[in-house]
């Protein structure tokens, strides 16, 4: 299991063998490789993501500005297109909405690690 970014090139180079994606919708990229879900586990769609985290306490507008600078730059067209050629999909978004995906996950993962047993050892 890895990122598109790690495994893409490898995948196109056929060092490595894709046996699955777990997204929605498979790759432009190696759209060879099958989704989890079209083989059978519809549960199995997940995402990668990346962000700004800031420290607590720091002053909203700061955040903002942080906030309205990343989306511009994401917003540009090349910075796109280098982004999607190794599978990344940029999205951007407010803080708020940013939040709710951390939560969203934690919980999910957080369900998923409760009810399989899952610990460190």
């Amino acid at each position: 299991m890895n990122a598109p970014p790690a495994v893409v090139s490898q995948i196109k180079a056929g060092r490595l063998r894709g046996i699955g994606i777990a997204s929605r919708e498979r790759s432009p990229l190696v759209p060879e490789v099958p989704t989890f879900a079209e083989q059978g586990y519809p549960d199995a769609v997940t995402a990668t993501w990346f962000g700004l985290i800031v420290r607590g306490g720091t002053p909203r507008e700061i955040i903002g500005r942080l906030n309205s600078e990343f989306n511009a730059a994401l917003a540009i067209p090349e910075v796109r297109e280098k982004l999607g050629n190794v599978g990344m999909t940029t999205v951007g978004g407010s803080p708020e909405q940013f939040a709710a995906t951390i939560r969203r996950d934690t919980e999910r993962w957080g369900n998923i690690i409760k009810q399989r047993g899952i610990t460190i050892e």
